[in-house]
Order: structure tokens, then C-alpha cells, then sequence
């Protein structure tokens, strides 16, 4: 995949500059030739932030007892029950539910 992927990518580059205006910052000739943006911390959501760390560590939790219990990752769990006292953390879990079971 690797000799591909550069060739993939400017397609994928090339299709989506289309959606951007003509002398937009983003827009040139190829994704090559554009600049990593610098990082705005005013457009990150808080919110969104604490909700995928608190996924990371269901996901690290459920990794370690996978593991102390030698069952594989590709093997499907019939059920992964998630306790918290803080409703907060429940909600966010509940929000990327499909995230942790994928």
C-alpha cells in the first residue's frame, strides 16, 4: 500500500479542494505543496475533548483485562459493562458507544 499512498492521497486532496474558493490559504496545486495549519485552540470543543479521553480509558481499561485474561482483541465480548460514579462519564461512554464496541 505504501507506493500507493501518495498517489491516493493527492486524489483524495484534489477532490476535496474543489469544495474550497478560488486563493483559499488551503488551496494549491497539490496536498503536497500545503502547509500543516498551525493549531487554534478557540475551534477545539472542550466538550468533545473530555468525552474521547474518557473513551480512551474504557478502551485502555478493557485492553489491560483482555489481556490478564488472555483473550485476544479480534475476539468479541459477549458484554462490557462500564461503572462510574459520575453520570457525566456515563453520558459521554453512551455518546461513543460505537466507537468503544468497533
Amino acid at each position: 500500500l505504501a507506493p500507493v499512498t501518495p498517489f491516493i492521497t493527492e486524489m483524495m486532496y484534489q477532490n476535496l479542494a474543489r469544495a474550497l474558493p478560488d486563493g483559499h490559504a488551503l488551496k494549491a496545486a497539490s496536498v503536497h505543496f500545503v502547509m500543516i495549519p498551525a493549531f487554534n485552540p478557540e475551534v477545539m470543543d472542550l466538550e468533545i475533548a473530555v468525552a474521547v479521553r474518557r473513551m480512551q480509558v474504557v478502551i485502555e481499561l478493557g485492553r489491560t483485562c483482555r489481556d490478564r485474561r488472555k483473550v485476544g482483541l479480534k475476539t468479541p465480548l459477549r458484554a462490557l459493562v462500564v461503572m462510574n460514579s459520575s453520570q457525566d462519564f456515563i453520558k459521554d461512554v453512551r455518546l461513543l458507544q460505537e466507537y468503544i464496541q468497533d
